[in-house]
């Protein structure tokens, strides 16, 4: 079991960032609709949000009464173009 030992609280607060990488660097923050929730622990993103491309996304999570203990985690994503699949029914139209 782990305890904490510590006066302070250990509330935290959390963003998530997205930037746009090209083949040499990731430097282009994308800004994303209000209707992306980027202060969660999850990240959901609608499909058509972005184009295609590679993105890195970091969580950053901020200790409130610390700020200066922080953490962050990257991952990085290749967003691609699929093939359409039709789904034929018999005498439909």
């Amino acid at each position: 079991m782990i305890q904490f030992n510590c006066d302070g609280s250990l509330s935290t607060t959390k963003k998530w960032t997205i930037k746009n990488c090209t083949s040499i660097k990731c430097s282009f923050d994308i800004i994303l609709n209000e209707k992306v929730m980027t202060t969660f622990n999850e990240l959901y993103i609608p499909s058509r949000t972005l184009d295609y491309g590679v993105y890195q996304l970091t969580l950053t999570v901020t200790m409130i009464d610390s700020p200066n203990l922080k953490s962050s985690s990257s991952v990085y994503v290749r967003i691609t173009a699929t093939g359409i699949t039709a789904n034929l029914v018999q005498l439909g139209t």
